[in-house]
């Protein structure tokens, strides 16, 4: 209309004007209306006067000195600036990159926002957060007037302020989320971009069912944001939240075992005011990544007076798929010699360590070896996958020969070795010694042994040895075996000690014998803790005369004896002398009671 003669014509009432007499004008009707003879075109492009943000409702408000075709608004050429001068330091802009238009001819054309331009605005901290810091600019022809002619261009350098500002209203939802048990990550999607830093971890709760309180759960206690404000977001869960979530065996193994439920206000937009917080909701599961990932010996300690090996792994393990009799004491990283572990026993509940009970024989062993277990540098492990699995039945990764790895701490036996119990053989001559831990064969000193008839005992009923050695072959164990010395055997039954087993006890200095550590053995003190004889077998072997001498002088008969005998026991009637070797090729005498008696003690 009236953009040439072509389409300009006009009609009108009478009542359109009167001449000067008063009279009304003639009128054209509007069947047949008059063509102008002239046409000046409209030459003034339209001018962006004002405009208004408004976050709640997603619009960008334009108003211009003229009407406007709306649909010519091309979105591309504006520019959303934080400063009226975009070069200003720390000034933030956005040109938009899509949008829709709402309007059709008029002096305001309305733009509903594209959401992906909405959430890149929102992402930006210090642009249109309020009315201060809201500017637009745009470039010369981002809209037409109605005759086709460009808007003029507001420069990036002098940007229009807005005239109206309306704040984000809206809370943000949570529409999707994954959960990757690999990477220990939580992938949230929301409706628009939030605020990483508002994040409320306490308000976010992992749970196997959808319905709270039914089921396992974990609430979140802290996670760090892998980005910046975004609708997308991906937190990395904190370590330990991630191991709370493992020990519950029904929660996250599988899709349906993963729920996500979220307080109202567990994260907010980025809008300062209001402070928008999210929606409360329960979501399932969108994405799921199953946890396949091995577990891993972290480290492992060996505590010899504990007699207990310690396991850290870098997950939660399932303690009932534990085997011990997979794990390899070495020497090095390379074993030049090895032990594997033959029984043990461990308690340990699922959880990040597993400690094990070694038993008393790999204990004992590994003392014996003397080249394994005896500090850190010599002691390291490796074991198959068949070690332990974690909570998902993953198998642990096995340590091999020639990559074994060095225990972290090691700590020596500092428990001095006790003897346990002793055994007597006066038929063999022997005394065992049965301690506590593997001791060291060497040190022995038969010295510090006393052999005595009661607990408390007096001098002339006790006997420390004087000689003796433990038996040939002997080699470093818990259990030493002594060869009695004849002397000291026949001192001890001279005393009438070891005659049975009431009669057998033993006191030991602590210079007796060492551990492999070359720790004192814990003394047995007469009168306090002798220890009575556990097996006892008596003296089986007849004594034998080995020679006697006769002097007629003084009347007397001298015998000497392979042992000590009791003089108690003698009965002179059963001595007979002869004048040969021979009895009955010469004389012979049988002594007689009455006229024979011995001034002799007990002895040989």
């Amino acid at each position: 209309l009236a953009s040439s003669v072509a389409d300009t014509w006009m009609f009108f009432s009478d009542v359109f004007a009167t001449d000067a007499n008063g009279n009304s004008v003639t009128p054209i009707a509007a069947s047949a209306p008059i063509q102008a003879t002239d046409v000046v075109s409209d030459a003034i492009a339209p001018i962006l006067t004002n405009f208004t943000l408004d976050l709640s409702q997603e619009l960008l408000v334009l108003q211009f000195n003229e009407p406007v075709d709306a649909s010519s608004l091309d979105p591309t050429l504006l520019q959303l600036q934080s400063t009226a001068q975009e070069s200003d330091p720390g000034a933030e802009s956005f040109l938009l990159t899509n949008g829709s238009t709402l309007s059709t001819l008029g002096v305001s054309a309305t733009l509903q926002l594209a959401v992906e331009d909405l959430n890149a605005i929102k992402a930006l901290r210090l642009l249109a957060v309020d009315q201060a810091s809201t500017f637009l600019s745009a470039a010369e022809g981002a809209i037409l007037d109605t005759n086709g002619l460009p808007s003029q261009a507001v420069l990036a350098s002098a940007a229009l302020a807005a005239s109206g500002y309306i704040f984000d209203d809206t809370e943000p939802n949570l529409v999707y989320f994954e959960l990757d048990m690999n990477a220990e990550q939580l992938h949230l999607v929301f409706d628009e971009t939030v605020d990483v830093a508002t994040f409320v971890y306490n308000s976010w709760t992992l749970q196997s069912e959808a319905a709270s309180g039914s089921g396992s759960a974990v609430q979140l206690t802290t996670a760090t944001p892998q980005g910046g404000d975004s609708t997308n977001v991906t937190l990395q869960l904190d370590t330990m939240d991630v191991y709370a979530i493992k020990l519950l065996t029904g929660l996250a193994v599988s899709a349906p075992t993963t729920f996500l439920a979220v307080a109202a206000g567990g994260v907010k937009d980025t809008r300062k005011s209001p402070a928008n917080g999210l929606v409360g909701v329960t979501l399932g599961s969108g994405g799921f990544v199953e946890d396949t990932t091995a577990p891993n010996l972290v480290t492992f300690a060996v505590d010899m007076s504990a007699e207990q090996m310690t396991l850290n792994f870098d997950e939660p393990v399932d303690a009932s798929t534990f085997a011990a009799l997979n794990i390899v004491l070495q020497d090095a990283v390379t074993a030049t010699q090895s032990y594997t572990l033959t029984t043990t026993n461990s308690s340990s509940t699922n959880g990040l360590r597993i400690v094990v009970t070694m038993s008393k024989t790999d204990v004992d062993t590994l003392q014996q070896l003397e080249s394994i277990a005896t500090s850190v540098d010599d002691t390291f492990v490796s074991f198959s996958s068949s070690l332990v699995q974690d909570m998902n039945g993953n198998s642990v990764t096995a340590i091999v020969d020639g990559a074994a790895q060095q225990a972290a701490l090691f700590l020596n036996d500092t428990v001095r070795p006790q003897l346990v119990s002793f055994d007597l053989d006066m038929t063999s001559e022997i005394l065992d010694l049965t301690f506590s831990e593997t001791v060291n064969a060497t040190s022995l000193q038969v010295t510090g042994i006393t052999l005595q008839a009661a607990s408390t005992a007096v001098a002339h009923a006790s006997h420390t040895l004087a000689g003796g050695q433990a038996v040939a072959g002997q080699v470093d164990s818990t259990v030493i075996s002594v060869v009695l010395d004849l002397a000291d055997l026949n001192e001890i039954k001279r005393k009438s000690i070891a005659r049975d087993a009431s009669t057998t006890h033993l006191v030991l200095e602590p210079a007796t014998i060492s551990d492999q550590n070359g720790r004192a053995l814990t003394p047995l003190i007469n009168g306090v803790n002798a220890k009575p004889v556990t097996v006892f077998v008596a003296d089986a072997v007849a004594p034998q005369l080995e020679s006697y001498d006769l002097d007629m002088d003084t009347a007397v008969l001298t015998m000497r004896f392979s042992e000590t005998v009791r003089v108690s026991s003698l009965d002179v009637t059963g001595l007979t002398l002869q004048t040969a070797s021979t009895a009955g090729s010469g004389e012979a005498h049988t002594l007689q009671a009455s006229s024979s008696t011995s001034a002799s003690a007990n002895g040989v």
